[in-house]
């Protein structure tokens, strides 16, 4: 069985063999090839897996020696060595045969290796400018931004579009303040620095940060699974120049940087807030596809009986779809861990309440067969759980079976043992999965029960089953567009970059 001390060895070896050389060779060494563009890419990602990279950058940060006069200079034969070690660290980790059931590997694997494997999206990117740019100038969330950033959320999504195209349009792997100067006097005194600032850090500070944030108590095999802390500052700065730590670090970090600022200081506070903001949200994005739909305020209106339902229900094809918004990310110990009770715990206030809402509003949706005048037909049950974030943990079905069975099983006793919605009828799927969906109906390019259908029978063969619902979509329809309301979003922005700074185009 897995052994904590394995890990905890192979870890000590790298520990050790990063203590001879000078920390800051190490770190650009990394950056190096964390940002180079290679013609074979996945060969590449074999060699220089980036999950392994910026945990190496972490860990000499955190571990390098800063002092000793024994260094020696860091050539390509020692840094292969030291990143060989790191690939002993994660074959020291726990084997597919150790974890409790396989889906709770690949779990891990996702968590690890997805959020690296894409490129930025613009249109992701653009959402942040529907769901926060649009409130009124007196909403909580941009007074905070404001507040605690120096900058409005408007002039962070500017510029973060203009630095996006030093990175992704000039290729380039570097960028200074220099490099604004012509859209500098568009915006107040110090504006341009504050940005920065939000966005990077110095070697000595970063280490510093690092230092200070250890904790002694955490298991270094989590650190393999973990998003990395180098995303809170993806711009390191060197000698008044910014380098990102990766293209694909500052690209994740940019597309939630408002969400996840705001939700830094007070995670409870601000989801108390958001959650109504991302309901609307959804809410939005299902008024475009033109299906019937309700929404919690039409089923508390209809439905008899008192308790939580769920935010939509959607009427396609005589099918009835349930749909919750659930504004939430996993937690740490959610993300890292391999004990199915402990993703259980730190999804009982999400995932499984909105389980619970579908059921309980499906169960009295049986009574009735009108809504504000609309014949609800009697059909397939189907439950989709939006969150904002990716949560990887499978569908219904997986989420039953391999991580939350007891809890379920104990919410299907306290409802009669009445599966109204068969657990392979469910999907959690991220905002940025729900937006293509949404769209691709939208553009009567996708038909909603159709690709559900198409999703639980590819799930019932190991052949053809999927990790994300976003796989299935791609499967089935991989040429299919950004939705209409996000490419808007985009070219508004862009828009708005050009006619104030003139400077894209």
């Amino acid at each position: 069985m897995f052994s904590e001390e394995r890990s905890n060895e192979a870890f000590r070896k790298v520990r050790n063999r990063l203590k001879k050389h000078y920390p800051e060779e190490i770190v650009l060494a990394c950056i190096s090839k964390l940002n180079e563009q290679p013609q074979d890419r996945i060969e590449h990602l074999r060699r220089y897996p980036p999950w392994r990279l910026l945990l190496l950058i972490k860990w000499t940060f955190i571990y390098g020696e800063y002092l000793s006069p024994y260094r020696k200079k860091l050539n390509t034969e020692n840094f292969n060595y030291l990143l060989n070690l790191v690939h002993d660290f994660n074959g020291s980790l726990r084997l597919p045969s150790e974890y409790e059931n396989i889906f709770l590997f690949f779990r891990n694997m996702a968590f690890q290796q997805f959020w690296l494997q894409q490129s930025f999206s613009m249109p992701n990117f653009a959402r942040q400018r529907l769901l926060f740019g649009k409130l009124e100038s007196t909403h909580t969330f941009k007074i905070k931004f404001l507040e605690k950033c120096g900058i409005s959320i408007s002039d962070f999504i500017e510029l973060s579009t203009i630095l996006m195209t030093r990175f992704t349009i000039e290729k380039q792997k570097s960028v200074s303040i220099e490099w604004f100067k012509t859209v500098a006097d568009k915006y107040e005194i110090g504006t341009i620095r504050r940005f920065f600032d939000l966005l990077s850090i110095d070697f000595n500070s970063l280490r510093r940060k690092l230092q200070n944030e250890k904790q002694a108590n955490r298991k270094v095999s989590y650190e393999a699974y973990e998003k990395t802390p180098l995303m809170e500052t993806p711009l390191i700065r060197i000698n008044s120049v910014y380098y990102p730590f990766s293209p694909e670090l500052i690209a994740r970090c940019l597309e939630t940087f408002i969400y996840d600022t705001l939700k830094s200081d007070n995670p409870n506070e601000f989801m108390n807030q958001f959650g109504s903001v991302f309901e609307k949200y959804v809410g939005y994005l299902i008024s475009k596809t033109g299906i019937t739909n309700f929404t919690e305020k039409d089923l508390v209106q209809n439905l008899d009986g008192t308790g939580k339902v769920v935010d939509y229900l959607l009427i396609d094809n005589g099918s009835r779809i349930y749909i919750d918004a659930k504004g939430v990310e996993m937690a740490y110990l959610g993300m890292v861990g391999h004990q199915p009770e402990i993703i259980t715990d730190k999804t009982k206030t999400s995932l499984i309440k909105g389980i619970s809402q579908g059921i309980e509003t499906a169960k009295r949706l049986n009574s009735i067969d009108i809504i504000n005048e609309t014949r609800v037909e009697k059909g397939n049950n189907y439950l989709l759980i939006v969150t904002f974030k990716e949560m990887f943990v499978g569908n219904g079905i997986e989420f039953y079976n391999y991580v939350a069975k007891e809890t379920l099983d104990r919410l299907l006793t306290d409802n009669e043992n009445r599966v109204l919605i068969p657990f392979q009828n469910m999907y959690f799927i991220s905002i940025d999965d729900f937006d293509l969906l949404m769209g691709g109906i939208a553009s009567r390019e996708i038909e909603l029960t159709q690709i559900l259908e198409h999703a639980i029978k590819s799930d019932t063969d190991p052949l053809t089953m999927k990790f994300t619902f976003g796989q299935h979509i791609s499967d089935r329809y991989p040429k299919l567009p950004y939705p209409s309301w996000l490419m808007e979003e985009c070219k508004a922005i862009i828009e708005s970059c050009r006619a104030r700074f003139n400077v894209i185009s």
